[in-house]
C-alpha cells in the first residue's frame, strides 16, 4: 500500500523546485495528472481492501451471491487502481523525460561551456608563460588571468554537482520507464496481451520492478560524502 509514495515524492519536488520561480506549464500539467493518478490508485486500493472484508456486502442477498459480488467489486476496484497508477506513471515518464532534456540543454551545457572557456584561458596563459619574448600587452593579459585557477576549480566543482543532479534525473527517468512497463502488464490494463497477443515475460516484469525499487533506494540512500 506504499507503492504510490515514490510518485508522491516526485510530485512534491515538482511543485517545490526552488530553481525556478514559476514552474513551466508542462510540469504543472504533468504533476496534476500524476496527483490524480495517485488519488485514483489510493481510492481503488482502499475500496479493494475494504471490499475484501465485506464492508460493502448486501446482507439481503444469499451468501453465495454476496461472495460473487465481493469478487466482482474487488476486481473492478483493482482494475481502477491499476489504471489510475498507470496514468500517474505515464505522466511521471513525460515529466522525467522533459526534466532530463531541460537540465541537459540548460544548466549542464552552461557548466560544461564555462569549464571549457576557463581551461582555454589557462592553456593560453601557460603558452604565454613559456614564451620568453612576451610583449607588454601579453604581460598585462597574464596578470589579468591570475585568478583563472580558483575560477576553474570552482567551475569544475559546480560541474560535478550538476552532473550528479543529471544522474539523479536520469535515474528518475529509468524508474518511470520501469513503472510504465510493469503496470502496462497488470490486470485491468494488459497492454501487451491486448496489442501483442501475449503478456510480457514475467522475468522481465520482475526485473523492471527491481530496477524501479533500486533507483528509489539509491536516490534516498544517505550520502555521507
Amino acid at each position: 500500500r506504499r507503492m504510490y509514495r515514490p510518485l508522491a515524492s516526485q510530485l512534491v519536488a515538482a511543485y517545490s523546485d526552488s530553481s525556478v520561480t514559476t514552474p513551466p506549464a508542462w510540469k504543472i500539467i504533468g504533476a496534476t495528472l500524476k496527483l490524480l493518478g495517485l488519488m485514483g490508485f489510493w481510492m481503488g486500493d482502499n475500496v479493494n481492501f475494504l471490499g475484501s472484508s465485506g464492508l460493502f456486502d448486501d446482507v439481503s442477498l444469499p451468501r453465495e451471491e454476496r461472495a460473487k459480488s465481493r469478487v466482482m467489486l474487488r476486481r473492478k476496484a483493482g482494475h481502477f487502481a491499476a489504471r489510475a497508477y498507470f496514468l500517474g506513471a505515464i505522466s511521471g515518464l513525460y515529466v522525467s523525460l522533459r526534466e532530463v532534456l531541460r537540465h541537459r540543454a540548460g544548466p549542464l551545457r552552461k557548466a560544461v561551456e564555462c569549464v571549457q572557456s576557463l581551461e582555454q584561458k589557462k592553456s593560453r596563459r601557460n603558452s604565454w608563460d613559456l614564451n620568453s619574448d612576451q610583449d607588454s600587452s601579453s604581460g598585462t593579459e597574464v596578470r589579468a588571468d591570475d585568478d583563472v585557477h580558483p575560477q576553474l576549480a570552482s567551475a569544475r566543482s559546480d560541474l560535478e554537482k550538476i552532473k550528479g543532479k543529471q544522474f539523479v534525473l536520469f535515474l528518475s527517468l529509468v524508474k518511470s520507464c520501469c513503472d510504465v512497463l510493469v503496470f502496462s502488464n497488470n490486470p485491468g490494463i494488459d497492454f501487451h496481451e491486448r496489442y501483442r497477443g501475449k503478456k510480457m515475460n514475467e522475468g522481465f516484469h520482475s526485473v523492471c520492478g527491481l530496477v524501479s525499487a533500486g533507483t528509489v533506494l539509491y536516490n534516498n540512500f544517505p550520502n555521507k560524502g
